[in-house]
């Protein structure tokens, strides 16, 4: 039997900001439970939100609450482009609880469980997560430079005054008619980047070729994704939190409290499993910085098949000198005027290396490369962002994807990293 209740997975907004699970603990939850007598049945949604959720609630079984995950998707499954099947239907309407990655990322969820008629609890893992909170300790651009990233837009924006059109893309996503602004290109934060000297380039003006000032993303921070026809595909800020261990905390402190509310029986051991597995999001952390740290911040230049890179590279200080898809729907298709731009930032930067993602084909990387000289990191060497690897490999957990992703991107960067913490590759 499951409750008629919907609830958001956090215990409060301040316990969720500072990622901590005593905090969470000292919420007053206003929600219901669920009757465990045959079992948690849980639905996630990426794979990444899988191994979190398997993380909680390691042991429970033996304590004596059979728990069942079904993910909706699979090893090197975009959440992008997904589209339930009718079996996906028929787990949501027989579970307890859905958790998802949020941030609009599961553009397909609500229908879906309007569709099941799921009637459990809901989990958003990316409840509180604060996109300004991947710039604690940047430092910005010093007065007068401007990053690859900013100006890329800005050479966008100026394109786009001339060339924009109206479409409507999938999601029903309405945008600017030829010469308008589209209003989702408005500074999405609350920065003042003109008063951090930050250089915009005017419409004609922009100067791509420029070298990256600092390793932030600018066009990320302020929620701007050129994507086709230089208009993202979300109504918000990039949804890949999972990207940066930071993102990656508050998503394991949300399905930790989340389903310490659904299942109060075993809520001591699932807030022991979140706390055990933050402790291993510490290690992680520790364990990249120590390796980026070797490198140049200069040196630190990363390509990507599309931006879902961001929040890693705000974490670490890697510059973004762009994607082969400019926009965070990986599904989205770049023109030739962007291909064309990117082949001139990597010249331009003297980027080494074109890293291609496990979802996505390597096809376009390896036209560029041709052009550019680049290599091409693809296959067994490509980066796990949108989905981990097949069960039962390294890759296959959050852990080890990302020490596969940074050993590779040190190898890039013509080091060699560190082996990770023994506790990490278990």
């Amino acid at each position: 039997m499951r409750t008629s209740f919907r609830i958001a997975a956090a215990a409060g907004a301040a316990a969720l900001a500072s990622l901590s699970l005593s905090a969470c603990q000292q919420a007053t939850p206003q929600a219901g439970t669920v009757n465990l007598e045959d079992g948690l049945q849980i639905v996630t949604t990426t794979t990444q939100v899988t191994d979190f959720a398997k993380a909680v609630t390691a042991g429970l079984d033996a304590a004596g609450t059979q728990v069942e995950i079904t993910p909706l998707l699979s090893a090197g499954e975009s959440a992008h482009s997904f589209e339930p099947t009718a079996a996906d239907l028929t787990a949501l309407a027989k579970a307890d609880v859905v958790i998802e990655s949020g941030m609009q990322l599961e553009s397909w969820l609500d229908d879906a469980i309007t569709s099941s008629g799921f009637a459990g609890q809901r989990i958003d893992s990316s409840e509180g997560f604060d996109p300004e909170s991947m710039h604690e300790g940047h430092d910005h651009a010093a007065e007068g430079e401007a990053t690859a990233s900013e100006t890329a837009a800005a050479d966008e924006h100026a394109h786009e005054g001339e060339d924009a059109h109206a479409h409507e893309d999938e999601a029903g996503h309405n945008h600017a008619h030829e010469g308008e602004a589209a209003a989702s290109e408005a500074p999405a934060d609350a920065h003042d980047h003109a008063a951090e000297g930050d250089a915009h380039a005017h419409e004609g003006e922009a100067a791509a070729s420029e070298a990256p000032a600092d390793g932030h993303d600018h066009a990320a921070e302020e929620g701007h994704d050129h994507g086709d026809d230089g208009h993202h595909h979300h109504d918000g800020p990039n949804p890949h939190l999972w990207a940066a261990p930071k993102g990656a905390e508050t998503m394991v402190t949300n399905i930790t409290e989340g389903l310490a509310i659904v299942d109060t029986k075993d809520a001591e051991a699932i807030r022991a499993n979140g706390q055990g597995y933050l402790g291993k999001l510490e290690q992680l952390t520790t364990w990249i910085q120590e390796n980026v740290d070797k490198v140049p911040e200069a040196e630190r230049t990363l390509v990507t098949s599309h931006d879902a890179m961001d929040y890693f590279n705000q974490q670490f200080h890697i510059t973004h000198i762009g994607s082969i898809i400019p926009s965070w729907d990986d599904a989205a298709e770049p023109s030739a005027q962007q291909i064309d731009e990117l082949v001139k930032n990597i010249k331009d930067n003297n980027v080494k290396a074109i890293f291609t993602e496990t979802q996505l084909p390597a096809d376009t990387a390896n036209t560029i490369a041709q052009e550019t000289g680049a290599k091409v990191f693809s296959g067994k060497d490509a980066l796990y962002t949108d989905a981990l690897g097949d069960e039962g490999t390294p890759e296959g957990t959050y852990l080890g994807a990302q020490i596969h992703n940074t050993t590779k991107l040190m190898e890039s960067w013509g080091q060699t990293a560190s082996e990770a913490p023994a506790e990490l590759r278990s």
